[in-house]
């Protein structure tokens, strides 16, 4: 079970070059800005704010550009700003893990190379593994 019930997990792109900033302590923040496909009848894309600390940030920065293909693992956040005298609400992530979800984004022009291709599998039956016997309910682990 859970101890935590507030996880989120997203895949899609960034849209935006990441700018990095500090803190008065010397932490390293980044807001990563992705799009993740929406799951209405147009399938529009929905905008998502992710917050990356630390170790994180630094590698978010160094790594992702517009356009890379990520994911993001962490937890949904409300926060409140005044702005021209209104309260807002901003819903946003705070991330406990990112990473590539895929092969990194080509840059216009270029071409994809033996490190930037998808690997291709394998699919001839000789080389299936199968399973000794089906799975059952006391293999289940709960």
């Amino acid at each position: 079970m859970l101890k935590n019930n507030n996880v989120v997990m997203l895949s899609g792109n960034v849209v935006a070059d990441l700018e990095p900033r500090k803190t008065g302590t010397g932490k390293s923040v980044v807001n990563v800005r992705m799009a993740v496909s929406g799951n209405t009848e147009k399938d529009e894309s929905l905008f998502i704010d992710v917050v990356v600390w630390d170790q994180q940030a630094d590698f978010a920065t160094k790594y992702f550009k517009k356009g890379s293909r990520i994911f993001a693992i962490g937890r949904l956040q409300s926060r409140k700003y005044e702005k021209d005298g209104q309260t807002r609400t901003v819903v946003e992530v705070v991330a406990d893990s990112i990473g590539f979800d895929g092969p990194p984004a080509k840059k216009e022009g270029e071409e994809a190379t033996a490190k930037t291709a998808a690997p291709k599998t394998d699919t001839a039956p000789a080389t299936r593994k199968t399973a000794s016997k089906p799975n059952t309910s006391d293999d289940l682990p709960f």
